[in-house]
């Protein structure tokens, strides 16, 4: 998919997919929403998946700048994404990607400035570009060293426009989500669980990004267990979070939207880089960490939901992504139309 329309002032530079997994794709489609509603233009250069996932949030709806697909953005394809990079000449390009290494990032900043949303600081990424995004609770404690450009804490999480300004409602369902790809598979041995439990119903959401195989068996085991509903990839996950009991979820950014609605939460983790948010949300007393998956079982998780807890008010902003979007615009001297 390539798209060429008016010119464009954010870039984003990222992939997602089964084997990624989402996290990449939708905390940069977070932030990109944070720009469209300061009324910058933003486009997207990644591969398929994430180029879909941009595509059906609705945030070219009004014209985008730059709309543009490649298999392997960094890999083979990089040398190409950089030179349309060059040619655009975008006011900004925030890249997020494990892939990204100190070559990838020097060769991008040489041709435009450059943002780097990160989480664990593998290299000290700050010397490579003009600013960091870290939105984790501890991200202050990870050494980035430098002055303006470090945005750093649950202030700047990005969370999806869906959540900035819905209201929590009582409910009596739990809400279950594995993740926008569900890489491991996790989602139907969830359900599979969840029928021998003494547990109330639940609603499991498989993501946009779940292989059709995964899917398939979540949908069988979901077909014997009547007090589960499978949910696929649905826009109001939003109000349904609002409205659940509590949530069950990976410590991805997913934990950071319940948090930000105030809800019980219990967390697991499926990657790397989820594992200290995993262990910061049970030390600082804002949820119930089960661990890696594969490290607990059908009891544990039915102790870890009966000790769930209400975590404490504002202890993450909801509206994360403006908060980043007006400080990144002040950095890289971005005027937005509708203000800072």
């Amino acid at each position: 998919m390539t798209t060429m329309g008016r010119s464009v002032d954010v870039v984003f530079l990222t992939h997602a997919g089964g084997r990624i997994g989402g996290g990449h794709g939708g905390r940069c489609l977070a932030l990109a929403q944070g720009f469209v509603k300061l009324g910058v233009t933003v486009g997207i250069i990644g591969n398929p998946p994430v180029v879909d996932f941009f595509a059906s949030a609705g945030i070219f709806d009004q014209g985008g700048g730059l709309v543009k697909a490649f298999q392997d953005l960094f890999g083979d394809d990089l040398s190409r994404a950089a030179g349309l990079l060059d040619a655009v000449s975008p006011r900004l390009c925030v890249v997020d990607s494990y892939e990204a290494s100190p070559l990838v990032l020097d060769t991008l900043r040489a041709l435009v400035p450059l943002a780097v949303i990160d989480d664990l600081r593998r290299f000290p990424v700050e010397e490579h570009c003009g600013a960091v995004l870290n939105y984790g609770f501890r991200a202050h404690r990870m050494g980035y060293k430098g002055a303006g450009g470090l945005l750093l804490g649950p202030r700047y999480a990005l969370l999806r426009e869906q959540f900035w300004d819905v209201e929590k409602r009582p409910g009596d369902r739990h809400l279950v989500v594995s993740g926008a790809a569900d890489p491991l598979g996790v989602t139907p041995k969830l359900i599979r669980w969840w029928r021998g439990l003494d547990l109330p119903g639940a609603d499991f959401v498989i993501g946009p990004m779940v292989d059709h195989e995964i899917r398939k068996a979540a949908e069988e085991e979901a077909c014997r267990a009547s007090h589960v509903r499978l949910i696929t990839a649905s826009r109001d996950l939003h109000l349904m979070m609002a409205s659940s009991r509590a949530v069950l979820c990976t410590s991805s950014v997913t934990a950071y939207e319940a948090l930000g609605l105030e809800k019980p939460v219990v967390v697991f983790q499926v990657a790397d880089n989820q594992v200290d948010t995993g262990r910061a949300i049970e030390e600082m007393g804002l949820g119930v960490n089960l661990g890696p998956w594969g490290a607990w079982g059908a009891e544990d998780l039915l102790r870890a939901l009966n000790a769930a807890f209400v975590p404490p008010a504002g202890v993450v902003n909801p509206r994360g992504a403006v908060a980043a979007a007006m400080d990144l615009s002040k950095v890289f001297r971005i005027d937005p139309p509708h203000g800072i």
